[in-house]
């Protein structure tokens, strides 16, 4: 394909970068690492169905110093704007 573009004397599209690298091989995230208390956050939503087949949402609020939750919050219904880092 490229050398029939060159042969009518125009320029083919350009080769794009690829994007950098975002997941380690054991599928976790690259981040920064906790140097002290509160300096690290992560939160995480979690979907689960009861038996009844009724959907519940998790959300939960970590502290990665610490490796502790700041928070869990359990609804049936959760959106990200009602969500407040504490």
């Amino acid at each position: 394909m490229a050398r029939i573009w060159r042969r009518e004397g125009l320029e083919g599209p350009h080769k794009q970068k690829k994007p950098g690298r975002l997941w380690l091989n054991g599928g976790a995230c690259l981040g920064r690492k906790p140097e002290h208390p509160t300096h690290v956050r992560s939160c995480d939503f979690v979907q689960d169905q009861t038996s009844d087949v009724r959907n519940c949402r998790a959300l939960d609020s970590l502290e990665r110093y610490r490796r502790e939750a700041l928070m869990i919050r359990v609804d049936r219904r959760l959106k990200p704007r009602m969500f407040r880092m504490p």
